[in-house]
């Protein structure tokens, strides 16, 4: 069972990523958009929400997966 100082620093980690992908801007990196956290007892939530990177996912750009396009 973690503690409250576990918590503590968990979220002390993220907004030290926050602060630094924050400041990053270069053309061939996506901008970090904004980030989340949830700290319920059971189930903790913390995400890093970035810009939209069309034409795939960071890993089909790098291990050449198939291009999928779904249209609707």
């Amino acid at each position: 069972m973690k503690t409250k100082e576990a918590d503590g620093m968990m979220y002390f980690a993220l907004l030290s990523q926050v602060n630094l992908l924050s400041q990053v801007h270069h053309p061939n990196l996506v901008e970090l958009l904004g980030y989340h956290t949830s700290y319920e007892k059971q189930n903790p939530v913390q995400m890093l929400v970035y810009e939209y990177m069309p034409g795939g996912t960071l890993m089909d750009h790098l291990y050449g997966m198939p291009l999928i396009i779904y249209t609707f």
